[in-house]
């Protein structure tokens, strides 16, 4: 994403835009397509009109996928422009004590916090009835939208401040490759673990040392998506000291592994500080997502078989369309034995998560779903693979409430299984 200037391309209106955004495919109304959010930015900052309620709706309905990007003939960075209207919409005073604001300030700002909630929450969720499926728990259906009939996540496990440890050997029995710093993001780290215990499994049985320091904060992405960038900025600026060195850093979540690589780089994030700058430059530089960093550095030690299973595809949104990688995930499970890899259609298609966007807009959000979830029925498998947790947040949740019994999983925790010390059978 790129910081808005007068030098940055300028839409055209041709509308290639349109053919591929989620949103407007569900609603078809222009104002809530890429195109239609650029005109109403440009208008307000003409002084057309003063922005409301519908101006508002219009920017954070946007599920951010960048869909508009790649699809651009000119390259004008849409979603970037929309993120940053976002962040010009939440900077009046009257947002200044938002109750969102004030939420994303107390907990995601401090990890100690969040790992507290997480663990309240695994207690409360046994109170929570099963539905149709195990591990299937939904909320009641008489919550507000944005919560009702949502399934719960799978609290448990070990988490980050409870007995991991810093520092991870490597499998003793196989040659040692190096070290890696670990960044576990804070659903993975500290809500529902087995992607993150499982990663850790494949790192260390292909030789390489773990690093997870105990220091490091939300990425910033969900403060930065909802327009609170100076919020999002203390948690760059924190990482950015723990994460220092020259070292590689690696992350299962595809959502951080953007951030980390692009918006925390860009010169809206550290505009007042050259030095924090050019520091968010050097770390991007040397962050990988997990299957980048086992494809670039293979190949992998062979696994047992498992048993057999048809297996598919969905290519989160930040990791296709913003770091480029799709090959990697497929050539990573090509070396599981007893999978049988199955394309869907429109595999990097938005799920219609979006983060707080989805959470937001919830009925958005299940139309958007549904059709990805119609494309992995369609497939005949019995696993989709996401690398990317709010992705699979929503696929389980969808699937849930069909009372499928497709797996979702990510990518790791099928490659975890295959040597045989799976956290959590898949």
């Amino acid at each position: 994403m790129k910081a808005i200037s007068n030098t940055d391309p300028s839409c055209e209106r041709c509308g290639r835009c349109l053919s591929v955004c989620p949103v407007y495919d569900v609603e078809r109304i222009e104002t809530l397509s890429p195109r239609g959010r650029l005109d109403l930015i440009s208008g307000m900052q003409t002084g057309e009109f003063t922005p409301g309620p519908r101006y508002a709706e219009a920017l954070f309905s946007c599920l951010q996928c960048l869909a508009c990007v790649e699809a651009c003939p000119k390259g004008v960075d849409a979603a970037g422009r929309i993120l940053q209207g976002r962040m010009r919409s939440t900077s009046s005073v009257q947002n200044e004590e938002s109750l969102e604001r004030l939420l994303m300030a107390a907990v995601l700002d401090h990890r100690p916090l969040v790992a507290a909630l997480a663990r309240l929450t695994s207690w409360v969720q046994g109170f929570f009835p099963k539905k149709g499926l195990p591990c299937s728990r939904h909320l009641p259906m008489f919550l507000p939208d944005i919560l009702a009939g949502r399934r719960i996540p799978e609290f448990g496990g070990i988490r980050l401040y409870q007995g991991l440890p810093e520092v991870i050997p490597a499998d003793p029995n196989t040659d040692f490759r190096g070290k890696v710093t670990f960044f576990t993001g804070c659903y993975f780290g500290l809500v529902e673990t087995g992607p993150l215990l499982a990663a850790i499994r494949v790192l260390g049985f292909n030789g390489w040392e773990v690093h997870i320091p105990a220091g490091q904060s939300c990425c910033g992405a969900v403060a930065l998506m909802a327009g609170h960038a100076d919020i999002a900025r203390r948690m760059a600026a924190r990482n950015l000291e723990v994460l220092a060195g020259d070292g590689p850093v690696v992350t299962a979540c595809a959502t951080c592994g953007r951030t980390l690589k692009r918006e925390n780089a860009e010169p809206f994030t550290f505009e007042e500080n050259e030095v924090q700058r050019q520091e968010a430059l050097a770390l991007a530089k040397r962050t990988w997502d997990i299957h980048e960093w086992l494809d670039r550095n293979g190949p992998l030690r062979q696994g047992l078989p498992i048993r057999h299973r048809r297996v598919t595809i969905h290519d989160p949104c930040h990791l296709a369309r913003g770091q480029g990688i799709r090959g990697a995930v497929r050539r990573l499970l090509e070396t599981v034995s007893g999978i049988e890899p199955v394309e869907m259609a429109d595999s990097d298609a938005c799920c219609g998560g979006g983060g707080l966007s989805g959470m937001k807009q919830p009925a958005l959000s299940l139309a958007v779903g549904a059709k990805k979830i119609a494309a992995i029925e369609a497939t005949g498998a019995d696993a989709v693979v996401a690398g990317c947790p709010g992705c699979l947040m929503q696929i389980r949740d969808l699937l849930s409430r069909r009372r499928s019994r497709i797996q979702a999983l990510h990518p790791m925790e099928l490659l975890a299984y295959s040597y045989s010390v799976p956290e959590r059978k898949p």
